[in-house]
Parts: structure tokens; C-alpha cells; sequence
């Protein structure tokens, strides 16, 4: 049986490292999104449990439901540099990621455009380095799934390795922003 959560909203998501001049080009943060295979590894992992949040903050009073009401895109108007109220006449819905081959070919497309070139299976960059990245995480129960991820990542050439370590030195690396990618959860309720 499943029981529905109710009030607790909960989102998990692979985090990357901003400061990191890899992750600068929003191209390649696209690519890397459509090279993981959320559905893929909810089937294969989870057994299709898990559901994809159309928000950040899902099953509480702060998820995005459906078009502004009229005193919210009031209250947007007042902000100064506000954006446009049409942009939130829908609510977001979360795309559809299997890491198809389509998928992997658009993110590869992405990653051209970006500078990267792919040779001998390897995606390099203008220098002629590695695009290579690091998962560091703190739960051992995650590494199957960054292994699923690393997996699809190397099929378009990037090298990635996951890493689990204890709390401390976790807390440490983040702490001290060393770190390429790590899995965070976002709690409210």
C-alpha cells in the first residue's frame, strides 16, 4: 500500500557547486539535468515510488498550484524589477527525464555549444581536459543512485566518480564549498 504524505514537503535533488567555473554555463547544468534518468531510476531503483514535485515546496501552503490569484499578481507588481505575472499563468510542471538516447544526444548538443567537443569517448573541454565531476555524499544509501547518474554521465564522455565519507568530513567539504556535486534534502512542514 502507499500512504500519500499529506503536510510535509520534502525535495531532495543532486546539488551543484556554483562556484565552480565547470558549472558556469547554464548550457552545461541543462545537459547534466537531461543526462539523469529520474524515471529510470525510480523504476529500476525504487520501484516507481518516488514522484517528481511540481514545486519547491510540495504539500505545503506554499506550492504552486495553478495561475496567480488576483491579489498575488497585485502583490508581484508592487516588487521592483518583478517579472512579468503572465510567466506564472500556469504552474510548473516537472519535465519528463529518462536519459533517453534523444535526451543524451540534446545534452551532448548543449555541451558543443557550451565548448566541450567529444573525443575517444571523452568530453573535453577548450583545453583539451576531461570534463570530470565528483559526488560526495554523506548517506551510503544515495551511491546507487549517483552510480546511476555517473553511469549516464559517461555516456556522453564525462568522467564522474561518487565518494561517500562520513558526517564530518561532509559537513567540511561543504562547509568549504569542495565539492563538485552532493544530494540535499529540503524540508518544510
Amino acid at each position: 500500500d502507499r500512504f500519500p504524505i499529506e503536510r510535509l514537503g520534502i525535495v531532495k535533488a543532486f546539488v551543484f557547486n556554483l562556484r565552480r567555473p565547470k558549472f558556469a554555463d547554464p548550457r552545461v547544468r541543462k545537459a547534466l539535468a537531461l543526462a539523469y534518468g529520474f524515471e529510470g531510476i525510480n523504476r529500476n531503483l525504487f520501484h516507481g515510488l518516488l514522484a517528481k514535485p511540481g514545486s519547491y515546496f510540495p504539500h505545503t501552503d506554499f506550492e504552486a498550484k495553478g495561475p496567480l490569484s488576483p491579489e498575488e499578481r497585485r502583490l508581484l507588481a508592487e516588487l521592483p524589477g518583478a517579472p512579468d505575472a503572465r510567466r506564472f499563468d500556469r504552474a510548473p510542471l516537472p519535465g519528463r527525464t529518462d536519459a533517453t538516447r534523444s535526451d543524451l544526444y540534446n545534452a551532448l548538443e548543449l555541451l558543443r555549444e557550451a565548448g566541450y567537443r567529444l573525443k575517444d569517448g571523452r568530453l573535453l573541454d577548450k583545453a583539451g581536459e576531461q570534463l570530470s565531476l565528483e559526488f560526495v555524499l554523506e548517506d551510503p544509501g544515495l551511491e546507487r543512485v549517483a552510480a546511476a547518474y555517473a553511469s549516464q554521465l559517461a555516456k556522453i564522455g564525462i568522467a564522474a566518480e561518487v565518494r561517500v565519507v562520513d558526517d564530518v568530513q561532509y559537513h567540511n567539504r561543504l562547509r568549504t564549498f569542495d565539492f563538485d556535486i552532493v544530494a540535499h534534502a529540503w524540508v518544510q512542514g
